[in-house]
């Protein structure tokens, strides 16, 4: 999860193969439906900024 995080740093310039391990994740992954429940976790030390 971190190495795909990594990719995905805005600065970053994908290779060709990295740029197909990208696309293959996010199919797998697939887009969540209108009605799929989020939820945000903000770090204890934010909340009181």
């Amino acid at each position: 999860m971190d190495e795909f995080a990594k990719l995905l740093h805005p600065d970053r310039i994908l290779t060709d193969s990295e740029k197909l391990l990208v696309d293959s994740i996010r199919k797998d992954i697939e887009i969540p439906s209108a009605d799929a429940l989020m939820c945000k976790t903000i770090p204890q030390s934010d909340i009181y900024k």
